[in-house]
């Protein structure tokens, strides 16, 4: 029994130094910045270092500082990154800079700020200082924003963008740019304010005032198309129906404004960009995890849906053919219907001409030329013949297109001659008063079927 104890013991011990919490103080290079760093970390089984705990980095001249907490290998709670008289040798410019915001479990949350100037690395002259506060959630940048840069470089003989560039605005829930935002910015030396107009991420109107003039132009109106899409979008296919034509909602913006735009302003926060131009603000080179915006895309516009009507189109151009080919089935069978018609009706004929003839030798006077002298019932007979003479050449016409309306007709001229051949040994006195002295052969075909 105090064996066993003894042994778990030693497994305890074992583990706690195996296992436990650590400390190093040491140098440490990133892909631009050498210095010391002094963090905690735990190891696992496999002797890899877990980052959990403070972490603290400074270059041997103190020009960057990094303080933060890991937990679990991913940065959580508040980090600052300062630069102070930093010298950028490639980019010859010295970059002073306080960036400071909070991370929860590797994902940046919360209030995040930025102040930053940069001098000529040569006679130390301000080229701008910038300075940028936002909100992010879940990814993505919430709430109200701000940014602020203003280009200095006096030995700049050209000045494109001299003056304070101000951008403020707001963000949605879901990240998308959204109400009213105003964007100062110097043209030729002039301030202009530029207001942009946006709804769920979608610029309706932009407006410039030239504050030296007091003139206000309006130089973007999208209301009118923005107003016919949502009045018809259908949310879960992205689409609506203007005019016949298809639209969609994509990620982009309609324009870009004058001075720095929203998108190059929140660039810092979303993109990799400063402050060693080749980072975000608060990645700062020190990357373990998930330490990454995953920020949407936060403009969208209303675009012609071409995947959507190149599909309609493909669509209806299949079931044109698909109607052709039905109809050209149809007018098949309907060629075959009247063509079985056509040959019983003159295999018909045949057999009314050898019941109505009076001798076998006056059959072809009367089957071929209604010679009504020799016919039985000639009277009857006359009227038959006219109206068979009517649609002969049309029954033997092949080159005609034959239609429904064929069919009736040709169903009306059967009618006629079953009657012909019921007829021959009835009674056909009432029939013959109602076809004496009518000629048109509609007519006798009306009274004949």
């Amino acid at each position: 029994m105090k064996n066993r104890i003894k042994l778990l013991l030693l497994l305890i011990l074992t583990s706690q130094v195996l296992f436990g919490q650590k400390t190093y103080n040491g140098d440490f290079n990133t892909a631009h910045l050498r210095g010391t760093a002094i963090y905690d970390y735990t190891e696992d089984s496999n002797g890899s270092r877990i980052f959990s705990g403070t972490f603290k980095f400074y270059t041997p001249n103190k020009s960057v500082n990094i303080t933060g907490n890991y937990k679990n290998n991913l940065k959580h709670g508040l980090w600052n990154i300062s630069f102070n008289n930093y010298i950028d040798s490639w980019r010859q410019c010295i970059i002073d800079a306080n960036v400071s915001g909070n991370y929860n479990n590797g994902n940046l949350e919360g209030n995040w700020t930025l102040s930053r100037k940069i001098y000529n690395n040569y006679n130390k002259e301000l080229w701008f200082e910038e300075s940028s506060t936002v909100t992010i959630k879940d990814g993505h940048l919430v709430g109200s924003f701000l940014y602020e840069i203003d280009i200095k470089r006096p030995s700049d003989t050209r000045k494109p963008m001299e003056g304070k560039n101000i951008i403020k605005g707001n963000f949605d829930g879901n990240g998308y740019i959204d109400g009213e935002w105003k964007v100062d910015y110097y043209e030729n030396g002039i301030l202009f304010s530029q207001t942009k107009i946006y709804k769920n991420g979608m610029l309706i109107t932009v407006k410039n005032k030239n504050n030296s003039t007091g003139d206000i132009t309006i130089i973007y109106d999208n209301t009118e198309l923005y107003n016919k899409f949502f009045a018809n979008y259908d949310s879960k296919e992205n689409s609506a129906k203007i005019d016949n034509r298809y639209y969609c909602l994509v990620e982009g913006n309609d324009m870009q404004s004058h001075g720095y735009s929203i998108k190059e302003s929140t660039s810092i926060w979303l993109n990799d960009t400063y402050p060693l131009y080749d980072y975000t603000a608060y990645q700062s080179e020190v990357e373990r995890g998930n330490n990454n915006a995953k920020a949407i895309y936060f403009e969208r516009k209303i675009v012609i849906d071409e995947k959507r009507e190149k599909m309609i189109a493909e669509k209806e151009a299949a079931e044109r053919e698909e109607r052709k080919y039905q109809e050209a089935a149809k007018q098949r069978e309907t060629e075959k219907q009247i063509g079985n018609m056509r040959f019983t009706i003159r295999t018909t004929h045949e057999q009314i001409a050898k019941l109505y003839v009076k001798m076998a030798a006056y059959y072809d006077l009367l089957k071929s030329y209604g010679n009504t002298d020799v016919a039985k019932k000639p009277t009857l007979f006359s009227a038959y013949f006219s109206v068979y003479s009517k649609y002969f050449n049309y029954m033997n016409n092949v080159s005609h297109y034959p239609d429904n309306g064929d069919t009736q007709l040709l169903s009306d001229i059967i009618s006629m001659q079953n009657n012909m051949i019921k007829w021959i040994n009835e009674d056909t006195t009432e029939i013959e008063k109602q076809i004496k002295g009518i000629t048109d052969p509609e007519e006798l075909l009306k009274i004949l079927k």
